[in-house]
């Protein structure tokens, strides 16, 4: 996709707050919604720069949009439930 290798460690930290911030909402809830809110917005960053790069493949499809609909769901789920 041609994101600067020398940005991929932004990339790391990102997910690894998001991890942090998962685990912390099984005990506290806000910050799970929050974290799942970050991830979304991760995901969606993800699908723009995917099309903007025409790297539309089966990765694509199946890792980007499927984690993207994923984490809309689960957002969803715990707002109903």
């Amino acid at each position: 996709m041609r994101f600067p290798r020398e940005s991929w460690w932004v990339l790391r930290v990102v997910r690894f707050l998001a991890v942090v911030g998962l685990v912390a909402g099984i005990w506290l809830p806000g910050v799970g919604v929050a974290a799942m809110v970050g991830v979304l917005a991760y995901f969606c960053c993800a699908a723009v720069g995917h099309l903007r790069a025409g790297f539309t493949g089966q990765a694509f499809w199946l890792n980007c949009l499927g984690m993207l609909a994923l984490t809309v769901a689960m957002l969803v789920l715990t707002r109903v439930l």
